[in-house]
């Protein structure tokens, strides 16, 4: 074997280059690493408990920075001196975190109210700052939102998201 391979490349400096490349990628392919990194940034510490995340993880996910909550949301709500009434509630995403709400309380009146949302410390619910008619919280879900009387238990009243037909 070595003296038909000292044949064929002798023949060829260029051959034998080549064999010697070929012999030194097929090397290098085939050795593996003892020291292989491993990223553990990602890796979340599990309370053996109840085999849940630790509090640190739960809360870096919320509806404030987890859901499309922006946009205009429509269905019916409680305020203080009526029945529930139909409502139009525009959410906008910007950096004073506006919102626009309209009441339609008959075919003929509508009233508005503008302000401020105001999130909560776990970024689950929102309160509607400069509307004083109502109950002025809301739980954020997927696609809607849930009306939350003084003490912050939800009501029956939903809005629901509105999407664009394009």
């Amino acid at each position: 074997m070595v003296q038909l391979l000292y044949i064929i490349f002798t023949k060829s400096k260029m051959k034998l280059i080549l064999f010697i490349i070929i012999c030194f990628l097929f090397v290098a392919a085939c050795q593996t690493s003892d020291q292989k990194q491993v990223d553990n940034s990602n890796i979340q510490a599990i309370d053996t408990a109840d085999n849940q995340p630790k509090t640190s993880f739960k809360n870096e996910h919320n509806a404030q920075n987890s859901l499309d909550w922006h946009g205009t949301y429509t269905g019916k709500i409680l305020l203080t001196s009526e029945p529930p009434i139909q409502v139009e509630l525009e959410l906008e995403l910007d950096l004073d975190g506006d919102y626009e709400l309209e009441l339609f309380k008959d075919q003929q009146t509508k009233t508005e109210a503008k302000g401020q949302i105001l999130w909560s410390s776990d970024g689950q619910t929102i309160t509607l700052s400069g509307w004083k008619d109502g109950n002025n919280q809301f739980f954020v879900a997927e696609n809607y939102l849930i009306q939350l009387d003084q003490n912050g238990n939800k009501l029956d009243y939903q809005l629901n998201k509105v999407f664009d037909e394009d």
